[in-house]
């Protein structure tokens, strides 16, 4: 077992912080950072859009006003850098390109009549009959049978299926049949962008970053403005992350086991005891009263917690109870209660105490085992579902204690009476 439990335990507050670090700061900046935002996916850029944005890239008249710069960039990440193609100065480009058999090329770029490139864009779509192979026989009668490119975007880089173009007749083609996956097209879409922010174009550099970005939710899956985020933190912790897994899967065991005794020792005797010394120092309790240590236990489905009540009650405590649903591990829910199986005779009590201490009513609040006379919901949603912020703020002037003090002045002071007068009638 870890031989200083207090190192062990501040080196896990500390990860544990710059994780909670990373998830406030998103929280904080999501009205500057918008990550879940897209513009593209809102105007819904389904293949033809995507295929001109694409196409007005590669265009070296394009309004971008970059000249060829993209398309030369283009030629050197997938065209093994063919120097004579960016040579050439005379390009044309043409998008929906009409061929005889009334289909339409996607985008066709033309090198001075001398070389073409033949682009189909396949991010959502499938592929029709004969269609790539159909393509490539166009191509080979306009500019030869070694003067041309056939090009085939897929989401995925998957090949095209076997009615469009055989793998025959792919593996004929050779280096002039060339798959390009999505994740590719965002690599480019990254340089232009970074090119665009050289020239001082920084308008259409986000543009093209935002394109980007669009690429990477849509085709691959990712945000990467949140993965980015992320990805700050884990590089700034990642020495302690892994130190801390390699001990924690080197002695799972033990630690499993000081995990389960410190959340349940601080749950049923550290929290009553902090809280009774804020209520008697407040004033709302005294000498007469106690604190009752709890019997829960993290890894059961029980209701167990702990309690407050005057020694001479006999009949009565005010507690702070576990129940009985299942949740992710390290995880409960934890309700306020008044526990006794005798009645407490006030007419709409169970109303006036939800009331004064800002509670919904339930509408039956009285449970068998242990026997509540009122139960309620804690009016703050953070306490209703206890995990690692409300384990870890049971400690001198911690959040948890605070706000189970605060709550218990309020309904030790709207059910101390009634519940005085209800023990001396039963004496």
């Amino acid at each position: 077992m870890y031989d200083n439990n207090e190192i062990f335990e501040n080196a896990l507050m500390s990860l544990r912080k710059a994780f909670r670090d990373y998830s406030n700061g998103l929280l904080e900046n999501i009205k500057q950072i918008t990550p879940d935002f897209n513009a593209f996916r809102v105007l819904y850029a389904l293949e033809l859009p995507l295929s001109r944005i694409i196409g007005e890239l590669l265009n070296p008249n394009g309004t971008h006003a970059q000249g060829r710069s993209f398309l030369d960039l283009f030629i050197d990440m997938f065209l093994n850098n063919r120097l004579f193609l960016k040579k050439i100065r005379n390009v044309n480009l043409k998008l929906e390109h009409a061929i005889p058999n009334k289909e339409r090329i996607d985008i066709l770029l033309n090198f001075n009549r001398e070389f073409g490139i033949s682009i189909e864009n396949k991010p959502f779509a499938i592929d029709q009959e004969s269609q790539i192979r159909s393509y490539c026989e166009y191509m080979s009668k306009q500019y030869g049978e070694k003067a041309y490119y056939m090009l085939y975007f897929s989401r995925d880089g998957s090949l095209p299926s076997e009615k469009s173009i055989s793998k025959n007749e792919i593996e004929r083609l050779g280096s002039q049949f060339v798959i390009i996956s999505y994740r590719q097209i965002r690599e480019w879409f990254n340089k232009c962008a970074a090119f665009a922010r050289k020239t001082n174009a920084t308008r259409l550099a986000i543009l093209i970053e935002e394109l980007s970005e669009y690429i990477s939710r849509e085709c691959i899956g990712e945000n990467t403005l949140k993965n980015k985020m992320l990805g700050e933190t884990i590089e700034k912790y990642i020495l302690e992350a892994f130190e801390i897994n390699s001990l924690w899967q080197n002695n799972q065991k033990e630690f499993e086991t000081y995990w389960r005794n410190k959340i349940n020792h601080s749950f049923n005797e550290k929290l009553p005891a902090l809280v009774f010394e804020i209520l008697k120092k407040d004033g709302v309790i005294d000498e007469e009263w106690e604190w009752i240590k709890g019997n829960f236990d993290i890894n059961t489905l029980h209701l167990e917690g702990f309690g407050f009540k005057k020694k001479k009650w006999k009949h009565f405590k005010i507690a702070v109870i576990s129940d009985r649903f299942k949740t992710e591990k390290g995880k409960r829910g934890i309700f306020p209660a008044i526990i006794s199986r005798e009645k407490i005779h006030k007419k709409d009590y169970i109303k006036e105490y939800s009331e004064k201490t800002g509670c919904e009513p339930i509408l039956n609040p009285f449970l068998k085992l242990p026997p509540t006379q009122w139960y309620a919901v804690f009016p703050d949603a953070d306490f209703e579902t206890w995990g690692y912020e409300q384990w870890a703020g049971i400690k001198p002037d911690g959040p948890t204690v605070n706000y189970i003090a605060n709550f218990l002045k309020k309904l030790i002071k709207a059910c101390v009476i009634d519940i005085d007068t209800e023990e001396k009638r039963l004496k």
